[in-house]
């Protein structure tokens, strides 16, 4: 899946967990979400059924820099829990369009090599 978006700021952050969208983008997003997995009502999309059964119905997921496509899996952006009970969440959520920017958490840097250059900030 890949989503257009007027925003264009984004940063990659280590104290984050999750892919952060802004809240117009994330709108699309989970309108875009099979709805027979998963359920989009919350912070997050999230399937009452293990990951192995939605990853075969789950798109990739896009993000673009400077024209260069980053591509995830679902395998790469979903989580199966045990909290008492066996789910699945989409590692991906909302942040306020006031923000107007995306946040790349952990969730990002997990499926790619991330190398900060400090000399040129």
């Amino acid at each position: 899946m890949s989503l257009q978006s007027d925003v264009n700021i984004g940063i990659i952050d280590t104290s984050t967990s999750m892919i952060l969208l802004p809240e117009s983008v994330y709108d699309l997003f989970t309108y875009n979400v099979n709805e027979t997995i998963f359920d989009c009502s919350g912070a997050y999309c999230y399937s009452p059924k293990n990951c192995s059964y939605a990853v075969n119905d789950t798109s990739n997921f896009t993000v673009y820099f400077d024209g260069e496509a980053y591509t995830i899996p679902p395998s790469g952006y979903l989580m199966d829990y045990y909290n008492g009970q066996e789910g699945c969440s989409m590692l991906i959520s909302s942040l306020s369009d006031s923000y107007g920017m995306y946040v790349l958490g952990d969730t990002f840097m997990r499926n790619f090599y991330v190398e900060f250059d400090y000399k040129n900030l």
